[in-house]
């Protein structure tokens, strides 16, 4: 099992996750002063009034459904086509947490100055190894057929 080079991938993954859910994806800029309050996948950090109230609860929810998918991922070396299927369903999340990202990103830079963090490519990242433990997957369960025709 941790052999497996998608096994490598998938742990990649997670700590892609990880990085994002505790880091800072953004920032908003308010006052002549240009203060910034951070944007965490729980909310706002600090004190927010000058921030458009929008609840960023759903980029936590998205990002721990596509850890957990991970994970869950990793065990499931024996049933290939699950394993298959469940990478798509992190790819899923990860991509639902950017369109929620950009709900908000769009929302408050209406009102006030909003900017990027490192964190918010962690998402993608995670894609791009979710997208390559599949690869992997998929070439396990082609040789395991290509061997059972041999028999």
């Amino acid at each position: 099992m941790w052999q497996r080079k998608q096994t490598l991938f998938l742990i990649s993954s997670i700590i892609a996750v990880v990085l994002c859910l505790f880091f800072p994806v953004g920032y908003a800029s308010v006052g002549t002063l240009g203060s910034e309050i951070p944007l965490n996948n729980l909310g706002w950090a600090g004190v927010a009034n000058a921030v458009p109230v929008i609840t960023a609860w759903p980029l936590f929810i998205f990002m721990v459904l596509a850890g957990i998918v991970s994970v869950v991922t990793i065990f499931l070396f024996k049933d290939r086509k699950l394993q298959m299927r469940l990478c798509y369903w992190g790819v899923l999340f990860d991509i639902l947490w950017y369109v929620y990202y950009l709900l908000i990103y769009f929302k408050v830079s209406g009102q006030v100055q909003m900017g990027l963090k490192w964190a918010v490519a962690m998402p993608l990242v995670s894609i791009i190894f979710l997208l390559l433990a599949h690869k992997g997957v998929k070439a396990d369960e082609k040789l395991v057929r290509s061997m059972d025709r041999i028999r």
